[in-house]
């Protein structure tokens, strides 16, 4: 992953392909899954086929705002067809996520920061 402009490779079959979870592939996942949020989206219960289709359909959208899902579900069966494997396609979508999304200790962090300065406005 190119953390620095936030891409990931994700490999499917003999091709690899540059995912990239921005702000608008968040809320396009989001929206896809039913306004669920993140946290929800990201569980381990919300583990399934829908959501590996989506995952990968979101990240895709930075190089072609056009691909739909059902697209993205022919290049998943393309790639099980040939060998590939579910786990390494999970694998790969999971690390390219934890490198976009904050994490717990930095949200936590930031609104610290927030209410320290709303405080100080108030108090001066």
């Amino acid at each position: 992953m190119n953390s620095l402009r936030g891409f990931a490779k994700v490999e499917l079959g003999a091709s690899e392909y540059s995912v990239k979870y921005d702000i608008n592939a968040l809320c396009s996942l989001e929206q896809e899954l039913g306004n669920k949020s993140l946290q929800e989206i990201f569980s381990s219960d919300s583990l399934n086929f829908s959501w590996i289709r989506s995952v990968l359909w979101a990240g895709l959208l930075h190089g072609d705002a056009k691909i739909t899902p059902k697209k993205v579900g022919r290049m998943l069966d393309n790639h099980f067809e040939s060998g590939g494997s579910l786990e390494a396609v999970v694998q790969s979508l999971m690390g390219a996520i934890t490198q976009v999304l904050p994490s717990a200790e930095g949200s936590k962090g930031k609104g610290a920061a927030k209410k320290k300065r709303g405080n100080a406005k108030a108090s001066a």
